[in-house]
């Protein structure tokens, strides 16, 4: 019983909110409301049981201090990370005075003063406050409150540091927040990520990628143009024994550049291109790197290139694509093939050389084309003057739909929303040539509309092509959206990529019609 109902009431706030917020509930719906559930704790609990007896034990007037003791004694037994979790817990039972902890918990805002505070090196440290600096960085749980926690707690002397780490569960809590540094350091910024790599685990740098676009905001770091010659500069000085981290973690850092509210920015052209460096240099050719590549080429060309840049991309590409030759990557073709069609061309020949290319891949896997990967081919040759251009793939191309897939289809409402217009009226012309009974409609709104709202909240299947997408409008979308009506993501801003998503859904979905 106080198994289930840890896991039915308790867990789920643990995991969101923190130890803090876990004791507040449990304060608030459980404590003195179940009788005498909590009277007798078992020998030897299950660490979900445990807590709820600590809970018990800390959640009146006066803590139960022999009962804490003597679950303290339990976690013994537990795995490493069962035992780090319950000394979260065990850490609340070590109340700072309350000019330190209690104004800790009061608000987010004092917890980040309360780190602010920490930062100031003129002030001794103290036990007291390298306990509300603790605290801190487990509520806040962001790299920059990590290390304000772990510097500070550094400036204690030998015996302070030694005698608050033997305080019940803050040697727990320590041991977790220290595994976030390398070299007893957290990086603050990708320059110091990459100054760090060396000395970093895989899984450490890869943790640090992936925080980045919510904790490194670019606006802060990139401020004046030496910021952005400091980052191209560290990119360009990679060791080669770091090389592969660096091109793992591409996807990461284009994520990072894009989350800029000005993206593309002119002022970071420079970094855009020593990126691109770095993905034709790498081996690694997954779909999320090259989906990456693919962003970064739109933005860099909606920037507009000159026509010596344009051509030498245009080159690369070309480059690149002898080595794609896999089903898995036709979809990311045809998306780069569009992409060149949806803005300025300086070269026209470099263009249509990088499209003979992809023709040239393609044309190996003719026989396993979908037939919306050659109807958007072949509407892409049509546009570019060359409408025969796959003729003879067309010839070899897969079987259409069935027809009772087009008729179960009749009336079955698509919405689709891009911000590139001609994309969308591309997969709009190429879904209703397919299944000629489908509906479909196309927004192209930049925030919330009255045409929005009513597609959100009618339409059979909504696909968001989130690359392109602006909060506004996609929040719009997914608060109408009713339970059951799906909703679903493309891994691309390119028509290829939409009707794929599109496809698998609807075979998934219409199985066995």
């Amino acid at each position: 019983m106080v198994k289930a109902i840890y896991h039915t009431r308790i867990e789920s706030v643990e995991l969101a909110d923190g130890s803090a917020a876990t004791l507040e509930l449990f304060r608030s719906e459980i404590h003195g409301k179940y009788g005498d559930l909590f009277k007798i704790c078992p020998p030897s609990p299950q660490p979900p049981v445990a807590k709820m007896f600590l809970l018990t034990a800390i959640a009146g007037e006066d803590i139960d201090r022999q009962a804490v003791d003597r679950l303290a004694t339990a976690k013994a037994v537990w795995s490493e990370d069962e035992a780090r979790s319950f000394d979260q817990f065990l850490a609340l039972v070590e109340a700072p005075g309350p000019t330190t902890m209690e104004a800790v918990k009061s608000s987010w805002a004092n917890l980040l003063h309360g780190l602010e505070l920490a930062e100031d090196e003129t002030e001794p440290a103290t036990i007291d406050r390298a306990k509300a600096v603790l605290w801190s960085a487990v509520e806040i749980q962001t790299l920059d409150a990590y290390r304000t926690a772990i510097n500070y707690i550094n400036r204690l002397s030998a015996s302070e540091r030694e005698t608050f780490l033997a305080m019940p569960g803050y040697a727990g809590i320590w041991a977790n927040i220290s595994q976030h540094a390398t070299d007893e350091r957290v990086p603050h910024n990708w320059c110091e990520w990459l100054e760090l790599l060396p000395k970093m685990s895989y899984a450490q740098a890869q943790a640090y990628a992936e925080r980045s676009v919510t904790e490194w905001p670019i606006a802060q770091h990139l401020q004046y143009p030496g910021d952005v010659k400091e980052l191209v500069d560290a990119l360009g000085n990679i060791d080669l024994v770091e090389e592969n981290r660096v091109f793992t973690a591409l996807p990461n850092l284009l994520l990072w550049v894009q989350s800029d509210d000005h993206w593309p920015n002119p002022d970071y052209l420079p970094l855009y291109e020593q990126l691109l460096t770095l993905f034709m240099l790498a081996d690694n050719r997954n779909p999320n790197t090259l989906q990456a590549l693919a962003n970064l080429l739109d933005g860099m060309l909606l920037l507009g290139l000159t026509k010596s840049d344009y051509t030498q991309l245009m080159d690369e590409l070309g480059k690149l694509t002898q080595h794609l030759g896999g089903t898995l990557y036709v979809d990311w073709l045809i998306d780069v093939a569009e992409l060149t069609t949806l803005y300025s061309c300086p070269n026209p020949t470099s263009r249509t050389n990088l499209l003979i290319q992809i023709i040239a891949t393609i044309s190996r896997l003719a026989s396993r084309l979908s037939t919306a990967q050659l109807s958007v081919l072949n509407d892409l040759a049509t546009m570019l003057g060359a409408p025969d251009a796959f003729a003879e793939l067309r010839e070899r191309a897969a079987e259409t739909p069935s027809p009772d897939l087009a008729e179960s289809l009749r009336g079955f409402r698509v919405a689709i929303y891009t911000l590139t217009e001609s994309v969308g009226q591309r997969v709009a012309h190429t879904l209703t040539n397919l299944y000629p009974g489908i509906q479909v409609d196309l927004s192209h709104d930049k925030t919330s509309s009255p045409r929005l709202v009513e597609l959100a909240r009618n339409a059979d299947l909504f696909v968001i092509c989130w690359r392109s997408a602006k909060h506004a409008a996609t929040d719009a979308i997914r608060q109408k959206r009713l339970d059951d009506r799906p909703t679903i993501y493309a891994s691309g801003k390119g028509s290829s990529s939409i009707l794929a998503a599109i496809e698998d859904h609807l075979t998934t979905v219409f199985e066995g019609v």
